[in-house]
């Protein structure tokens, strides 16, 4: 069989951040001499002792990314170094990011696990279980995301032979043996039963050694924001006490105003949270890769609900994080689900929360700033127009900084609101109903909101030659685009008929 493996070499440019660093997978089977030595390898999918089984450079590996509050749940896959790369990514680009509601960042899942363990699928999901016991065709529970309210089959799994002579390796692709080849591109699957193959726990496998889960509890919120020290980080409150209430602030209010969603207050707060907080602590927390410069520093930026029992705590607020000159900001929540503020308004609750903080970042100065999009109008040719027989067509348009409805972005901003950021505009047409676009300045094919540097204008008008136009109906289109801002764009249309 062909071997389809394949590895890269960057000469003369920087690699990319993400082929840095060996986030899942065999610390052994990482490719890669430079992300070795770094230290880049996956810390936590197996120990690996210096010299054992010829192995040796591997002096940070751990039997898993445990929780320090509770060291019998581990993950396998470096934690750390995943959170380092998604905060990364967030703070270059002044992001805003959210992670909807609840004990933030408590379990870590890659995709495939079975597992469940709120309502309405308390005792986790059923299943024939002959993928896990291969001579039984019973029904059981299964959690293969933790072991978590006694299901009879809990843990992480991976594809074995039933007599434990090969198993699957993801983390290198190999998802079959070489003789299934057939099988697995007929259908994409393996089959289960007696002598074929099943869904092994990691603890039968001899080399693997110890049982696995897709929870990183607790910590998992601290080593996500790694700020502050091992006595005042980021941290949410409340497994094992009271609920309690948190009431609307002002920002909360703005939401309302600005979106027209309704939100309940007071609400119950089933887990609050501090940027400040102790333990429990994540294993890393101290560890010279994540101290020093590499710390990001918290401020809760915009209240939205309080938290009655304590001031210093918050049921939902937006958090800027900073480190150097970088920020981002992350949207938080610990509502309860209740009847009358179930998942949808949450849902809701949590996308208003992101685009308002986007909407009202204009007023953030300094490396917080947020530039904003602003609202382009084409004001010649008018809304269904006719043109007899034009040579030419003036089309004007005008700019201002306002959100989309062309009123201000919040009612925080003050009258006549201008940003320094540059913008560009590119003038299209289509005489399809939208279908297909052509640039107005040439005629060549185009794309609706798509950026070509060619057929970019700084003007805010454009006489397009119109008589070698057939008869028929137009869309006339302006785009306008940030210059140094590839993400989002505004634009304006107008449909006119020509007469010959």
């Amino acid at each position: 069989m062909t071997n389809l493996s394949k590895t890269y070499v960057w000469v003369s440019t920087p690699v990319p951040f993400t082929e840095q660093y060996q986030y899942t997978g065999d610390p052994r089977h990482c490719p890669y001499t430079d992300v070795k030595q770094s230290g880049g390898y996956n810390w936590y999918f197996r120990q690996v002792a210096d010299n054992a089984l010829r192995y040796a450079g591997f002096a940070n590996t751990a039997n898993g990314y445990a929780h320090t509050a509770n060291g019998a749940k581990v993950c396998d896959v470096d934690v750390p170094r995943t959170f380092l790369t998604f905060r990364e990514g967030l703070l270059k680009n002044t992001a805003i990011w959210s992670a909807i509601n609840g004990w933030s960042y408590y379990y870590f899942g890659l995709g495939g696990e079975f597992g469940a363990d709120q309502t309405p699928f308390t005792n986790s999901i059923y299943f024939v279980e002959t993928p896990w016991v291969a001579a039984s065709a019973a029904i059981n529970n299964v959690n293969e995301i933790c072991n978590w309210n006694a299901p009879n089959i809990v843990y992480n799994r991976l594809v074995s032979k039933t007599d434990n002579s090969w198993y699957a390796r993801f983390w290198l692709g190999e998802l079959y043996p070489d003789g299934f080849f057939n099988i697995w591109t007929g259908s994409g699957n393996l089959p289960t039963g007696a002598g074929n193959f099943y869904r092994q726990n990691y603890n039968g496998i001899a080399d693997l050694n110890f049982q696995r889960e897709s929870s990183i509890g607790e910590e998992g919120c601290a080593s996500f924001y790694n700020n502050g020290s091992d006595t005042s980080h980021f941290m949410h409150v409340g497994i094992g006490g009271p609920n309690t209430n948190g009431v609307i602030q002002a920002p909360g209010n703005r939401i309302m105003d600005t979106f027209g969603i309704p939100l309940l207050s007071p609400v119950s707060s089933v887990r609050p949270f501090l940027i400040n907080s102790g333990s429990p602590d994540p294993v890393e927390i101290n560890n010279a890769v994540y101290s020093g410069a590499n710390k990001t520093a918290l401020t809760v930026m915009q209240q939205f609900y309080n938290d009655t029992a304590s001031g210093s705590r918050n049921t939902a607020a937006m958090v800027r994080m900073v480190k150097g000159t970088d920020t981002c900001y992350t949207s938080v929540a610990g509502f309860e689900t209740t009847a009358n503020f179930g998942t949808s308004q949450i849902g809701r609750f949590a996308l208003a929360s992101v685009m308002q903080t986007f909407l009202e970042g204009g007023l953030n100065t300094g490396q917080d700033h947020i530039p904003q999009i602003p609202y382009v109008d084409l004001t010649s040719p008018g809304v269904s127009t006719t043109l007899i027989d034009p040579i030419n067509i003036g089309i004007q348009w005008n700019l201002s900084w306002n959100k989309w409805d062309g009123q201000k972005y919040t009612a925080l901003y003050p009258n006549g609101y201008t940003e320094t950021t540059p913008v560009v505009y590119i003038l299209k047409y289509s005489n399809d109903g939208g279908s297909k676009w052509r640039y107005c300045t040439d005629g060549t094919a185009a794309q609706a909101g798509k950026r070509s540097a060619t057929h970019e204008t700084t003007s805010t008008s454009y006489t397009w030659p119109a008589s070698g136009l057939s008869r028929g109906t137009y869309i006339i289109r302006v785009e306008c685009f940030r210059t140094n801002i590839n993400q989002h764009y505004s634009y304006d249309q107008v449909s006119v008929y020509i007469q010959k």
